[in-house]
């Protein structure tokens, strides 16, 4: 039986995943080791990274596949170790999708008010213009005009200020990192 040996904890990084921190521990591969008592050829395991993760299933088959690849290692994809987390991440792109369109259908909505407000508070100038002779397309165009600079300056404006909040937390996130 092998004496025990202090072994210091340097420190605890956290994922805010609990079921990963409570699975996985990162450390100096000598000291797994050491603890397993495996020579100095020996791991646990490798991790292959790729660019794309909807590839992992099918490049751990194809490396399970390869002839050098030996017969007592098996190639496992993160998506079988780990499915719930993938999980996550589907819900988060369809969340995604559905904000997005309460978005589009609020400006939408916001839009036809807008007009209709226009509309209904140039009464009075509508009717000068058609007593004036103007042709029910001018009178629209007129106020498709008159909303395109309102969406234009909203959307510009909107974005503008997006792209100014986001330089600005970028610079912040700097700053905390320092």
């Amino acid at each position: 039986q092998p004496s025990p040996k202090k072994v210091y904890v340097a420190g605890i990084y956290k994922t805010g995943i609990e079921e990963y921190d409570r699975l996985f521990a990162i450390g100096d591969i000598r000291l797994i080791r050491r603890l397993n008592q495996w020579n100095d050829d020996q791991v646990g395991g490798y991790e292959v990274f790729i660019n794309d993760y909807r590839e992992t299933d099918t490049l751990a088959t194809q490396l399970h596949a390869l002839e050098s690849f030996p017969a007592t290692w098996d190639a496992i994809s993160v998506r079988k170790i780990s499915p719930n987390i993938f999980d996550w991440l589907n819900m988060q792109d369809n969340t995604r999708n559905v904000l997005i369109g309460f978005m589009v259908a609020v400006a939408l909505i916001n839009l036809i008010t807008c007009l209709l407000i226009l509309v209904l508070e140039r009464v009075r100038m509508i009717g000068i213009l058609k007593s004036l002779g103007a042709t029910d397309w001018t009178v629209q165009l007129i106020f498709l005009r008159h909303s395109l600079i309102i969406t234009l300056t909203g959307i510009l404006t909107g974005t503008g200020l997006a792209l100014l909040l986001l330089w600005l937390g970028l610079g912040l996130r700097g700053v905390w990192l320092a």
